[in-house]
């Protein structure tokens, strides 16, 4: 399957206000933390490149491994300071990953309620109409 952007990342207004977007291939370059091959493009409104990369949850990241690793221990209800221990990273970097897993997860969730129809996702429930049972029993 082959990446095609969408739009430029650069948030421009001669980029967006744009009916279609335009751009140009601009060679590739090898990830120094995987190996992976990205390609790159160039935007032909700002001449701005960017790449394939710049669209991932995983853009900016340093130790890309470590998703995995953190996931599945925060899955098994390991601590966090406990996995920072283990895999060799700050307790900062394991908070950051969870953020960015929740955010993750909570964009997808949106994008699968868009795609059902639901205008709003659910918030939770509020305190004043709270679906469960008192706790308080009749005498």
């Amino acid at each position: 399957m082959e990446f095609r952007p969408d739009h430029c990342p650069c948030q421009e207004p001669k980029c967006a206000g744009s009916a279609g977007f335009q751009y140009q291939r601009r060679g590739h370059y090898t990830r120094a933390c995987d190996g992976r091959r990205v390609q790159r493009f160039q935007c032909k409104a700002c001449k701005r490149t960017f790449s394939t990369q710049t669209f991932r949850v995983d853009y900016g990241l340093k130790r890309v491994s470590l998703d995995v690793k953190i996931f599945l221990a925060l899955i098994s209800k390991v601590t966090q300071r406990q996995i920072a221990k283990t895999h060799h990273c700050t307790l900062r970097t394991v908070a950051r990953r969870l953020d960015l897993f929740g955010k993750q997860g909570r964009g997808f969730h949106e994008w699968r309620m868009r795609m059902r129809g639901i205008a709003t996702p659910w918030e939770g429930s509020s305190s004043s109409t709270s679906s469960r049972p008192s706790s308080t029993t009749a005498a």
